[in-house]
């Protein structure tokens, strides 16, 4: 066993093989941070500046996936207006999302989306703002509108779009998240700076919800903390949610962390939330002008709190990240989402040919939330000196149940051809999407290698 890491003892012809933990920053699916309307190897944002709406056009793929200041990522982050996604009336401009998608593969990355009909100025189609039903107001002297969401047009508009994107995209495996964005600025839900900051009713809020319950059956949701009653509605029914000003926070006045973000999950009922979807966080300007102002005191603080919050996923916006906190955000990344570390392996010392063998594992999730996406365990065995075909078997057991701080303890009956080659036998696990042999996911254990197995031990076979 001297090729192996891990500890190993035996006892009445079973052999307990002990992985050895790691403490790596691990890059998985559905977790970590996101870059933001760029992708993994594009150059990293060094001002406090960011757009909303999402480019159309992409850096040529240079071979580097690497973000230079910037945690790499498994997840690009695009929203775009519906301007830009329906710029003639019932024309949807599907290039736009496939491009996208397209790079996503290139960098190694799922996209997560937010469709946005308007920002506070408007930003409609000019077909819409022709033909359509207005609000209009102004913002220090400037003239704007948003659409009365209950239009007719607008609303069979908008449930044409995002119907007709879940049937396109729902599923897709480069998808893995989809904003419920429909109402508000950048589609946030809310209008604070319209008079009366209209938002429609209790009804209308539910339908702009429930378009994006039917068109996406297979694809996570996640609900914006805007709309109380909206987001409690979304969470009852399998959403997970997003905050967009994730570090605001003062000391004696108002500010989302202290008094908007507790308050709408607390009335929400979506403290819970979390263990059916995944929760996003996004700051409100970017880490460059947090680091440079008063409520940087605050950092540790608003770190914590998203691992009290269970989040899965940081949009910093793709900025730098100040050097005085990569430290502690390298850290921080080691907690967030989930991460899965096999414990004791049990299995005997010699097994037979045409009989199954039992297999027992222990498995831990140490991070803060579980995994959204369906993934499995797969068994390996591989002829020790080379020669004969590999084994595979996928073990039935729903990791999207295995919350954080959980023990989970596995028992499978691994069924062995009587084909198979006598001798000794490599055992190897991974961690794949159902019916593939691929590793998808990172193990928090030492032993992988590069291909992403977990080299555990051998096995016999007589």
């Amino acid at each position: 066993m001297a090729k192996y890491i891990h500890h190993r003892y035996t006892y009445d012809h079973l052999q307990v093989i002990q992985p050895q933990r790691s403490d790596e920053i691990l890059i998985n699916p559905g977790m970590g941070f996101e870059t933001y309307e760029r992708f993994n190897g594009d150059v990293t944002e060094t001002r406090n500046y960011w757009h909303d709406d999402g480019p159309t056009e992409y850096s040529e793929f240079t071979g580097n996936v690497k973000n230079e200041g910037h945690p790499d990522t498994s997840i690009a982050y695009f929203r775009w207006y519906w301007e830009r996604l329906e710029p003639q009336e019932g024309k949807i401009a599907w290039d736009v999302i496939d491009r996208a998608i397209e790079q996503a593969q290139k960098r190694g990355q799922q996209l997560h989306l937010r469709l946005m009909s308007h920002d506070q100025f408007g930003l409609l189609p000019a077909w819409y703002i022709e033909k359509g039903r207005l609000i209009r107001y102004q913002i220090d002297g400037r003239d704007c509108c948003i659409p009365d969401y209950n239009d007719s047009l607008f609303r069979n508009s908008m449930e044409k779009l995002v119907s007709l994107t879940g049937e396109r995209y729902d599923g897709h495996p480069l998808l893995y998240a989809m904003d419920i964005g429909t109402l508000g600025f950048w589609g946030e839900w809310h209008n604070y700076q319209v008079p009366g900051q209209p938002m429609g009713d209790e009804g209308l809020r539910r339908w702009a919800v429930d378009i994006y319950l039917k068109a996406f059956k297979k694809t996570p949701l996640v609900m914006l903390v805007g709309c109380t009653d909206a987001l409690r509605y979304a969470v009852a029914n399998g959403a997970g949610w997003r905050a967009d000003s994730w570090g605001d926070i003062s000391d004696g006045k108002w500010s989302h962390m202290r008094s908007k973000y507790s308050m709408s999950l607390g009335q929400a009922h979506a403290q819970d939330a979390w263990k059916r979807g995944p929760v996003c966080l996004e700051p409100g300007d970017t880490l460059i002008a947090w680091h440079n102002q008063e409520r940087k005191k605050y950092f540790e603080y608003v770190l914590n709190e998203a691992l009290r919050w269970h989040a899965s996923l940081i949009m910093a916006k793709s900025t730098v990240i100040p050097e005085e906190w990569r430290p502690a955000i390298d850290e921080f990344q080691k907690k967030i989402g989930y991460r899965f570390a096999a414990g004791d392996i049990r299995l005997p010392v010699d097994v037979s040919a045409g009989r199954p063998f039992l297999l027992e594992q222990n498995w831990t999730n140490l991070g803060v939330a579980p995994c959204y996406n369906d993934f499995k365990i797969i068994v390996r065995l591989i002829p020790a000196d080379g020669n004969g075909p590999a084994v595979d078997v996928e073990l039935p057991h729903n990791l999207k149940e295995w919350m954080p701080g959980d023990d989970q303890f596995l028992e499978d009956s691994i069924p062995l051809p009587d084909s198979m080659n006598r001798g000794q036998h490599e055992l190897r696990l991974a961690i794949v999407r159902p019916g593939q042999n691929v590793p998808a996911v990172k193990m928090a254990n030492e032993g992988r290698d590069a291909d992403g197995w977990l080299r555990i031990g051998e096995v016999n076979i007589n």
